[in-house]
């Protein structure tokens, strides 16, 4: 509850760091989205010597904050952030580690599968996730849930460690927050029902521990997304329901998912398999759901020879064996095209080809691509 202030313009709050048994008193001056010039000017008269004023401002003001008749009147304060900075600078350490973690996680020879995307055209390059996470928000486009499809072992982990590392290495002012299944085990199974509690556990498991956000995740995630700090990658949409044994229902996640994208403006991206999403998640209620919340679905498309070679020269330097992995691909190919177009497969080909395992290869067997490709790897 602000001390002062101009309703809608600007508030003055009072706040304290406690530490041990001491307490640090401060103030916050908030400059609302609708502040004037003249509302800079007075809110600016409550900043004094005498009290630790913190100046903060959403990034829609900068500009008038930093004019040139405005910034000297804000000197006097501790410092001038805008929010999401400002939110940040409480956890810069923790951030700081979190993203080394993240950026470790970075897949190697990475290549962007074919997405279809919700107007049903495939694209690959720029990727599609990548943009409705990082592009410039319109008023049509805020607060949005993106749900990428896939098959098991088309990409969709692969894809979600490359979204989050790269977002962490071009863009200094988004933190991605990657929540996947290797971070439950630690859970109990009644935290695992909380989305907020799901969400924030990712700093505990990255060895970014923030003390004070236990008991507080909700209020903490609305805050962050709302000031455009974090976007969020949910690896496995389908295994947190699944792990939930029948205590949640998918529908019920994704609205409670959509809400949070919808109330805090923020965009997030969550991956189930195709599978799981077709006889988990009636057609009808995805069309109301859909249609209700302006969720957009990605589908992960197969790798096609061009996608194949590209992957293949970047994974084996050796050009005899890149041909060879891709005469393997070819041959294959024609026997099962969805299931040979999958990113493990193309993986277990590379390190079939990288074993010199085109000596084993026998025609006859391509017919059975599987049982093919597990008895090239024995030998």
């Amino acid at each position: 509850v602000p001390v002062k202030g101009k309703d809608g313009r600007w508030a003055l709050y009072r706040g304290s760091y406690n530490v041990h048994t001491s307490s640090y008193p401060f103030r916050v001056l908030y400059l609302n989205a609708a502040a004037t010039v003249d509302d800079v000017k007075t809110a600016s008269r409550e900043i004094s010597g005498t009290e630790e004023t913190h100046v903060v401002y959403p990034a829609s003001l900068d500009k008038l904050v930093q004019r040139n008749d405005l910034a000297p009147l804000l000197k006097q304060a501790k410092g001038v952030w805008t929010a999401r900075d400002y939110l940040v600078s409480f956890i810069k350490e923790e951030v700081q580690a979190y993203s080394a973690k993240i950026a470790d996680q970075a897949p190697r020879d990475y290549i962007d599968p074919k997405v279809e995307t919700p107007s049903g055209f495939p694209i690959k390059t720029p990727n599609p996730l990548l943009s409705f996470l990082r592009d410039p928000q319109s008023e049509g486009t805020s607060g949005r849930l993106g749900i990428l499809l896939a098959e098991p072992g088309q990409g969709k982990t692969y894809m979600s460690r490359y979204l989050v590392s790269h977002i962490s290495d071009v863009d200094k002012r988004l933190v991605p927050l990657m929540v996947d299944s290797s971070q439950w085990h630690t859970m109990s199974v009644e935290d695992q029902r909380s989305l907020a509690k799901t969400i924030a556990h990712s700093f505990r498991h990255f060895g970014a521990t923030i003390g004070w956000l236990d008991g507080h995740e909700e209020e903490f995630l609305r805050a962050t997304l709302k000031a455009d700090g974090f976007r969020i990658v949910f690896d496995g949409f389908d295994e947190s329901i699944l792990r939930n044994r029948g205590a949640v229902q998918p529908v019920e996640v994704l609205d409670a998912l959509a809400n949070l994208a919808n109330a805090t403006g923020t965009r997030i991206v969550i991956t189930s398999r195709t599978s799981f999403w077709n006889t988990n998640v009636p057609e009808a209620d995805v069309e109301s759901f859909i249609s209700r919340t302006g969720s957009f679905v990605f589908k992960i498309l197969p790798f096609d020879l061009e996608h194949a070679k590209n992957y293949f020269k970047r994974r084996l330097s050796d050009p005899e064996k890149t041909s060879a992995a891709i005469k393997m691909y070819e041959i294959l190919r024609p026997k099962n095209e969805a299931f040979i177009g999958r990113g493990f497969v193309l993986s277990l080909l590379a390190d079939l080809a990288q074993q010199g395992g085109m000596d084993v290869f026998h025609g006859a067997e391509a017919n059975r691509p599987m049982l093919w490709l597990l008895g090239g790897l024995c030998q």
